[in-house]
């Protein structure tokens, strides 16, 4: 990502959103990989929003069930009563489940374009000249400035959206942005900041 991109958009809460009252001795939270925020769930850091999950439950006597999975799955199983709670969400990713009052994250979404591109955000309507790539089922928490209506609006045409599913939809996007297929990714700046400097692609 060049230092000239407009990077911050705008801030929004990230919350652990719930479904069913922990009130079973085994509480299930499933998820897509999302680190530094959400990791492996084997890993000495499995990230800090599990960390607090399991440290506020772990001490009413609960255990934690944490696993991941693609993240529409996640929504849909979760929805459906299979597990209880997804976590890392936006109200725009599940409007119809029950969060907290309290947020344990603040989330700050970014434009990513390859080196050298001279695209720049500017609001809603610089999107018209950038085919934007996205994850499906995610909210990005544009409620101010109509992001997340601008993409369910336009998520049919692949000329403005490209729509990535699975467990390697990150991967998939910066992929499509590195060969030219798509103008621009949208993510979390410290999530996309963290995997390009893992995948060995900062800078470019």
């Amino acid at each position: 990502m060049e230092r000239k991109l407009r990077r911050m958009v705008f801030a929004c809460l990230m919350m652990c959103a719930l479904v069913l009252p922990a009130a079973a001795d085994e509480i299930s939270i499933r998820t897509s990989i999302w680190e530094p925020y959400l990791g492996e769930p084997d890993a000495q850091h499995p990230g800090y929003m599990i960390e607090i999950v399991k440290a506020i439950f772990g001490k009413a006597g609960h255990t934690v069930d944490y696993q991941l999975i693609p993240w529409t799955r996640a929504i849909e199983e979760t929805r459906k009563g299979s597990f209880t709670a997804i976590i890392g969400a936006l109200k725009g990713d599940a409007p119809d489940f029950v969060f907290p009052r309290a947020n344990i994250g603040l989330q700050r979404t970014a434009f990513f374009v390859k080196a050298g591109s001279k695209w720049k955000y500017t609001g809603i309507s610089s999107l018209a000249s950038v085919s934007l790539a996205v994850i499906a089922d995610y909210a990005y928490g544009g409620e101010e400035d109509g992001l997340d209506a601008y993409i369910a609006a336009n998520s049919q045409n692949r000329n403005l959206i490209q729509v990535a599913f699975g467990d390697n939809a990150l991967e998939t996007n910066i992929r499509k942005l590195l060969a030219g297929r798509a103008g621009a990714v949208v993510e979390d700046m410290t999530v996309m900041l963290a995997y390009l400097k893992s995948t060995g692609r900062a800078g470019q």
